[in-house]
């Protein structure tokens, strides 16, 4: 495998990895998965980004 090959194949690797963040619509505090509610300030409107 030439060098170019391997820049190419890593390079396809790190840009299909997805990007998840989860973060409260109210206060902005990032979440996890799991939280039905905020842990800051307990409001139930968690946003998901997928980058």
């Amino acid at each position: 495998m030439s060098s170019s090959d391997t820049l190419r194949s890593r390079l396809t690797q790190l840009l299909s990895t997805d990007t998840v963040v989860y973060e409260c619509r109210h206060c902005g505090t990032t979440c996890t998965a799991t939280d039905a509610d905020c842990p800051a300030c307990g409001a139930a409107e968690i946003v998901t980004y997928r980058f």
